[in-house]
């Protein structure tokens, strides 16, 4: 009977207590770091029959969060437009001078997260798409004659090349 006992234990290795289904060293319940672990660290994603819908009331279907292993409460975005709804405060308020002076300092020159760096072709290509059949942010804008002697001013003596004219 002892020798039995003995030879199971030679043959299956010890498996972590935690439920993980690893192998443990000889002697030890549980796989270094596992003894802390709980059952909703081995939650599984659910079908997508359990799917529930955003709480923004859109009733989208949200996505599965890997890191919390739960269903996340809002589709990206939505949370956002959730909390502007009751924002009321903020309503008609605008940064003071101040403000507005600090934040382009902290943003302008070597400070800013895209100083140096240019958009790929395939980058350039999403936005030109996405921009497409959308009417430019200056439509309708009219210029004093002031500006429009000032813009003939400088483009004066420029010669047009092929590549320009098109």
């Amino acid at each position: 009977m002892k020798l039995k006992r003995k030879l199971t234990r030679i043959l299956t290795p010890p498996l972590c207590q935690c439920g993980c289904g690893g192998i443990t060293k000889p002697g030890n319940k549980y796989i270094y770091g596992h003894s802390r672990r709980t059952k909703k660290f081995f939650i599984k994603k659910p079908s997508d029959l359990d799917t529930p819908f955003c709480k923004c009331g859109c009733f989208k279907k949200v996505t599965w969060n890997k890191q919390k292993k739960d269903w996340n409460k809002y589709i990206i975005g939505h949370n956002a437009k959730e909390q502007m709804k009751g924002n009321q405060y903020a309503k008609g308020n605008s940064h003071t001078e101040e403000f507005c002076k600090y934040m382009s300092i902290i943003m302008s020159g070597t400070n800013n997260f895209m100083y140096g760096k240019t958009h790929t072709k395939k980058t350039r290509n999403k936005i030109s798409e996405k921009m497409k059949g959308k009417a430019s942010p200056r439509k309708g804008c009219k210029l004093s004659k002031e500006t429009k002697k000032k813009l003939s001013l400088a483009h004066t003596g420029k010669k047009h090349t092929e590549k320009n004219k098109t």
